[in-house]
Parts: C-alpha cells; sequence; structure tokens
C-alpha cells in the first residue's frame, strides 16, 4: 500500500510540472548543494537456490532513515558534483524455507518452515561526477561511485527449535552477516521544470567485490555430533549490480527543501566454497526498492 501510494504521487507530481517555464540550471545547481534527512522504507526481496530450485526466501518492508551531503561545485573541472549518503535500516522479514536446506534427507523442503527474522541493513556510497549543462533545464551529471552494503540476518531462534526437533533438523545460527562493496559508473539526469522544482534520475551499473558472510551463535545437528560455534569469514561470489531511482525536490524557501523518491537495487552473491565439513553458503539474488521522504538544507 506505501508503495502504490508513492507511485501515484510521483506521476501526479511529474504530469503536473513537466512543460512549465521559467527555470534554468542554477535551479538544478541548488537543488545538488544540499545536506538531506530522510525517512526511507525498503521492501526486501532475497532468494537463494540451490541447482535451481528455491530453498530459501527473505521478503517484507524494513524501514530506516538516510543523511545524505551533496555538493556542486567548480573545483576541478567545473560543476564538480560529489556526493555522500548513510543509510540504516532495521526492521523484520519474512522468512520462508526449511529447516536444514533438505540436511538431512529427511528434512522438508522449502516451505516447510515460516517464520520471522530481524534485519539490520546498512549502506554507505559516495560518488564523484560532474555535471554537463545540455540546456537551460536539463543536466546530465556522469559520475563514478564507490559504496558498502552490509546486511546483519537474525534468525528466529526460539521459532525453530519445535521445527527442528520435530524434523531432526538444526538449530539456525544467531545470525548471519552478509557484506559486499561494489563500484560502478552511472549518471544522473536532472530537469528544472521550475524555480523550484528539481525532478531527477539516476542509473548506474557496477560490480561487486570483497561479498563474503560470516556467522555468530550456536548451531546442533540431530544426526551427527557435529557442533558448530559459528563460523569465521567466507568469500561470496561477486557479480554486477544494477541501480536505478527517480525523486522529485522542491524548494519550499530558499534554504528549506522537501523531497520524496523511489530507488531500486539489484545484485547476485555467487555460492562459497565448503566449509566447516559440512556447510557452504548458496548462490542468491537480492532486489530492494526502497521510497525515500524527506527535507534538506540548501547552503
Amino acid at each position: 500500500m506505501i508503495m502504490k501510494k508513492t507511485y501515484q504521487l510521483l506521476i501526479l507530481l511529474f504530469i503536473g510540472v513537466f512543460g512549465v517555464a521559467h527555470a534554468d540550471t542554477a535551479t538544478i545547481k541548488a537543488s545538488n548543494n544540499q545536506l538531506r534527512l530522510n525517512y526511507v522504507n525498503s521492501y526486501v526481496d532475497y532468494t537463494e537456490k540451490i541447482d535451481g530450485d528455491v530453498v530459501d526466501t527473505e521478503k517484507g518492508h524494513v524501514p530506516g532513515f538516510g543523511l545524505s551531503l551533496s555538493f556542486m561545485k567548480d573545483l576541478f573541472l567545473g560543476n564538480d558534483y560529489l556526493y555522500a549518503e548513510f543509510v540504516r535500516f532495521n526492521g523484520d522479514t519474512d522468512y520462508k524455507g526449511s529447516p536444514a536446506y533438505g540436511y538431512p534427507v529427511i528434512a522438508p523442503g522449502y516451505g516447510s518452515y515460516t517464520t520471522n527474522h530481524r534485519a539490520q541493513m546498512t549502506d554507505i556510497n559516495i560518488r564523484y561526477g560532474k555535471g554537463i549543462e545540455v540546456n537551460e533545464n536539463f543536466m546530465i551529471t556522469p559520475f563514478v561511485e564507490i559504496g558498502h552494503h552490509r546486511w546483519t540476518r537474525a534468525f528466529n531462534n526460539e521459532a525453530a527449535v519445535g521445527v527442528c526437533t520435530a524434523y531432526c533438523g538444526a538449530f539456525p545460527l544467531s545470525n548471519e552477516e552478509y557484506n559486499n562493496s561494489h563500484l560502478g559508473i552511472g549518471s544522473l539526469f536532472q530537469y528544472s521544470s521550475t524555480d523550484k522544482l528539481v525532478i531527477s534520475g539516476k542509473v548506474l551499473v557496477g560490480r561487486t567485490y570483497m561479498a563474503s558472510i560470516s556467522g555468530k551463535g550456536t548451531s546442533y545437528l540431530y544426526t551427527t555430533p557435529y557442533v558448530n560455534d559459528g563460523f569465521g569469514k567466507q568469500r561470496l561470489g561477486n557479480d554486477f549490480i544494477y541501480m536505478a531511482g527517480i525523486s522529485a525536490d522542491y524548494a519550499f524557501t530558499e534554504h528549506i527543501h522537501g523531497n520524496i523518491g523511489i530507488d531500486y537495487v539489484d545484485f547476485r552473491y555467487g555460492k562459497s566454497d565448503l566449509f566447516d565439513t559440512y556447510n557452504y553458503e548458496p548462490d542468491s539474488h537480492t532486489k530492494y526498492t526502497t521510497i525515500n521522504v524527506g527535507v534538506g538544507y540548501a547552503f
């Protein structure tokens, strides 16, 4: 419902403002010199697969906050653009899977076990680019971006105990932590429809690197004497990452702005090597759709 209303609001906003004159690239530059504080809400869509079969999913809306700072000044290339952001999410996701991914063989498969898990996600991104003035209302800003993503996936141990006892499965770890950095190239496309409103779109294509998983807690397998007190950092396969977004920034006064937008991120992890004798992290696909609503101070 939140996502539907946000899409409708953006559509109405864009219909109402395109074609209105009395703006120039100074409006865009003013929008790009700003400190912002945002409420964010991300829809998490995470899927793990083994040999092409789904074994585990995490889905749900996770709220949080974002803090960003951007500059557009004539420093080295003219219209130099620098952007930095920190985003933190905390909430619950709906888990659907099985007690032990089919190990041992008698354990039930995907969909036999559902619960909710605690999720904390942190994103840090930094961009540098140069604004190119196409005409008095339109600016394109190619940029390079480096960033880091962390997701702590905290398992509901209490809910799992009864299921695992019944099916001779495994108690899950207390949590798993996924990390990856990325490097990519992208561009901003900004249109100033009035001297108060700037519509922005962005795209990015990049590559993840240093992808890893680690675990904390205790896991017991009933069918073996094997006990695991967590596991250290394991390498995951790196892959392409894709980002896209659209937003609107409105100047209520010279310094006080409001903004609203939607961002989409899509990336994959390749499976890890075998560790602790029996374990490995399977292939996974992660998609985040995030709405942003907030205020900013232009300087």
